[in-house]
């Protein structure tokens, strides 16, 4: 699978390849709506970057020592 995928390609419409908004304006083109000419970076690239060095595990730490319930904070920290 590409890592990047054009709205257009054959893969464009797959939200397991592309993700719902990119595979939403696949199927408009399909439907034969005039999308601008666009590109979706593939759910594998995606999670290749997030496995790629200690960047996943980062993240759920960050996330795991955020307080949802002071906005201040959140606003702070984001």
């Amino acid at each position: 699978m590409p890592l990047v995928i054009r709205f257009d390609d054959k893969h464009g419409t797959e939200i397991s390849h592309v993700g719902g908004k990119a595979a939403s304006l696949g199927r408009l083109i399909e439907m034969g709506f005039r999308v601008p000419a666009g590109f979706s970076v593939s759910t594998e690239a995606h999670s290749e970057f997030l496995n790629s060095g200690d960047l996943a595990n980062n993240i759920h730490r960050i996330v795991g020592e955020l307080d949802f319930d002071d906005a201040a904070d959140l606003e702070a920290r984001t």
